[in-house]
């Protein structure tokens, strides 16, 4: 986590956080997204309503600002597409990847580390969560205001946002 070969991500030009990918997969048909959408005619549903979309991203400790909530419309509750920019990255000076399947990211590990901490260090485990939330534009949790329980309600939604869409 520590070793700063991976970034958390700054901005959000780049939705997939491409950089922050440890390990990942490249796809080299460059339509994908083109034959799922056509495929299905219309953008994935997720069945996410406005009610479920505010519950996970704003009501508690959220924000209308989290980065991520640009994945789902709020007006369909579909998967968005359209909203998803990707940085293409280069790989020791090779062709760049622009359409890579993450399937380890460096989020994860925060996540998992804190899912370690959580039951004997809260202070360690909310200081992990809040590493990752401020990089998506969310302010940090107040230390040490969530206790062991409160910490697994936080980082299984912080999961779920994290990971929607990619069958984590």
């Amino acid at each position: 986590i520590n070793s700063n070969k991976f970034p958390l991500a700054t901005t959000n030009t780049d939705l997939l956080f491409t950089d922050e990918h440890i390990f990942s997969l490249s796809i080299y048909f460059t339509s994908s997204i083109g034959y799922i959408k056509s495929g299905l005619n219309t953008d994935p549903a997720l069945g996410f309503t406005v009610v479920n979309q505010t519950k996970l991203f704003i009501t508690g400790s959220g924000s209308s600002t989290d980065w991520r909530k640009n994945f789902v419309s709020p007006v369909t509750g579909n998967f968005a597409f359209g909203n998803i920019v990707v940085s293409p990255k280069k790989l020791y000076g090779l062709a760049p990847i622009v359409n890579a399947i993450p399937m380890i990211r460096l989020s994860e590990m925060y996540y998992i580390a804190a899912e370690c901490e959580a039951a004997s260090n809260t202070i360690a485990a909310t200081t992990l969560l809040n590493a990752v939330r401020t990089h998506r534009n969310l302010s940090a949790y107040t230390v040490p205001a969530l206790s062991s329980d409160s910490l697994g309600v936080e980082i299984s939604k912080e999961y779920q946002k994290e990971f929607m869409g990619e069958g984590q």
